[in-house]
């Protein structure tokens, strides 16, 4: 009987070391840092010193808010894949349905500039290119047929 209950447990605990994990969605839910943001050939993608560290967006799975530097942003957003709706883990492309930023009020210098770049980066109806580089990195690139794309490097945090 014991050399039994000992086979039972070991076929159990192997059993459930071999499951598989539920896939995480690594879009949804970090808070994902803006390291780099590229809105127009003339200025540079790196983020002014004085924002760095400042604008952050944090994804749902049919929403987006975060924090310019300046104030606040909130959106909905649909994530597709080969054209149809799919969960953001698999999407390869995001497209922003509705997108409000509060008044900047008296902020200056690199917050500005950042709020106001990310104010000409998400625009409703705009699609973006999604490039997973890591688990903790990723790119959006906004779809147009400008040469350079609007481009925005997150990372996780």
């Amino acid at each position: 009987m014991h050399k039994l209950v000992v086979g039972a447990v070991a076929v159990a605990l192997l059993a459930s070391g071999c499951s598989t994990p539920p896939p995480s969605d690594e879009m949804i839910g970090p808070n994902w840092q803006i390291v780099s943001l590229n809105t127009q050939p003339s200025s540079p993608d790196v983020l002014p010193a004085s924002a760095a560290g400042a604008a952050h967006i944090v994804f749902g799975q049919a929403t987006i808010s975060g924090n310019t530097g300046c104030g606040p942003l909130q959106g909905a957003v649909s994530f597709t894949k080969d054209g149809k709706d799919t969960p953001a883990r698999e999407a390869t492309e995001m497209t922003m349905k509705k997108i409000e930023f509060r008044e900047p009020g008296e902020c200056e210098g690199g917050p500005k500039f950042v709020h106001d770049s990310m104010e000409r980066f998400f625009v409703v109806d705009a699609s973006y290119a999604i490039k997973r580089l890591n688990d903790t990195e990723i790119i959006l690139t906004k779809t147009s047929d400008a040469v350079d794309q609007p481009s925005m490097r997150l990372m996780a945090q």
